[in-house]
């Protein structure tokens, strides 16, 4: 019986993290879990009552709703209480579990410490893809054009998300370029070495 390891992600935002997400949905059955689903619920009501939260995951709202999404979940959510969205996903999680404690779990929006904390504590493989700000921004200017200068930019990558989890360490450390979807894959399915419970490598 193949037993799939439950994985985290973590990284700079466009590096990728949804990409492998998908690809593990995909090709392994991994149920998708997400610290922000909550925030993008809360937020999209705000917006207009017609919206879903899936809705802000599709160009063009996802880029235009990130700041607010990230005002919404760390200056003010996360200000009252720093473990609220933790605990939403918590419950989440143990819920998906009690139902079928062999549903492997991915997690892509892993950005800050008490996040990290709560799913290694669960036993999660953490990975962390690092890409280059000049390609990060490369991404950003081919969803937004030029309307995104490079100082907004800059500014976006200074907010506490994006570097929370500078300092932490990880099981897995990809490296992730723009245009080299296929080789992040590969080295996804190589790092991890997801196993059967013999042991043997079930990703070839």
């Amino acid at each position: 019986m193949t037993r799939l390891p439950d994985i985290s992600l973590s990284g700079p935002m466009r590096s990728g993290k949804t990409t492998c997400q998908d690809y593990l949905v995909q090709t392994y059955g991994y149920t998708p879990m997400s610290f922000a689903y909550a925030i993008k619920v809360q937020v999209a009501r705000g917006i207009n009552t017609s919206l879903h939260a899936s809705d802000l995951d599709r160009e063009p709202l996802k880029s235009r709703v990130r700041g607010i999404l990230q005002y919404w979940g760390n200056e003010f959510r996360r200000k009252e209480d720093p473990d609220y969205w933790v605990g939403k996903l918590s419950r989440r999680l143990w819920q998906t579990k009690e139902d079928d404690p062999d549903t492997p779990v991915v997690i892509a929006d892993t950005r800050f410490k008490n996040e990290l904390a709560l799913l290694k504590g669960r036993g999660f493989t953490t990975v962390k893809l690092e890409m280059s700000q000049e390609d990060v921004y490369k991404y950003f200017q081919e969803s937004d054009g030029p309307t995104l200068g490079r100082t907004e930019f800059q500014g976006m990558m200074l907010h506490d998300s994006e570097h929370d989890l500078d300092e932490e360490e990880f099981d897995v450390i990809l490296e992730s370029k723009r245009g080299k979807v296929e080789d992040l894959l590969k080295r996804l399915d190589t790092n991890l070495m997801v196993k059967s419970d013999g042991g043997e490598d079930v990703s070839a």
